[in-house]
């Protein structure tokens, strides 16, 4: 008693269609990640004078710290 093995009658549908948005979506997210760098940097160095302009202590400069996400 043996099954003969049948194939599906319509191949799987290519690889690279499945993977459309692939490299949209990695655009997005390094242009994300690089705006928060950037966001980061600049509050860093900005904190020194952002702190003599609103006449804060170094908890100012902290809180501008926390404030910005780390990458």
């Amino acid at each position: 008693m043996t099954d003969a093995l049948t194939l599906p009658a319509t191949p799987p549908p290519a690889a690279s269609t499945s993977y459309r948005w692939r490299w949209p979506a990695l655009a997005v997210i390094l242009t994300g990640s690089v705006m928060e760098m950037l966001d980061s940097t600049v509050t860093s160095i900005a904190g020194p004078t952002i702190r003599a302009d609103l006449g804060g202590g170094t908890s100012l400069i902290q809180w501008l710290g926390v404030a910005t996400p780390w990458p």
